[in-house]
């Protein structure tokens, strides 16, 4: 609950910043979807997992390792899927590629959740004029 949602009204929409994603959701069904997810395994990523399961989808639920993957998707359905997919590696997306498609699964969307917060300060290396 955030503090400015006192202070705010709801939208058209009926909704406002104290607005969670399963009162936004609550009427849409989403039976015989399928999603695929990255960053599943924390913050807003575990969120919109819980609630794409909650509404009937199937997901795809990637984490950069299938420990992570699968951790999280013990928390909220069978319904989801756990998938390791490490988007830094690309041999780790072609895997994940090739076990969707082995399952036969077309996908109804993706949601590209998966960022890093916040990126070391990159220096400037004297002797060559890099970056590391």
């Amino acid at each position: 609950m955030a503090l400015i949602e006192f202070f705010k009204t709801k939208g058209q929409s009926g909704f406002g910043y104290g607005s969670t994603a399963e009162e936004v959701t609550r009427n849409l069904d989403l039976k015989g979807f399928t999603y695929l997810l990255t960053g599943c395994n924390s913050g807003l990523g575990l969120e919109t997992l819980k609630i794409l399961c909650m509404r009937g989808a199937n997901v795809f639920a990637c984490a950069r390792t299938i420990d992570k993957a699968i951790h999280a998707c013990s928390k909220i359905s069978t319904r989801a899927i756990p998938l390791a997919c490490d988007l830094s590696e690309p041999d780790s997306i072609k895997k994940a590629i090739v076990q969707i498609k082995s399952m036969g699964l077309l996908l109804d969307g993706i949601i590209a959740n998966a960022a890093i917060m916040a990126l070391p300060k990159l220096q400037k290396n004297h002797l060559n004029g890099t970056l590391t």
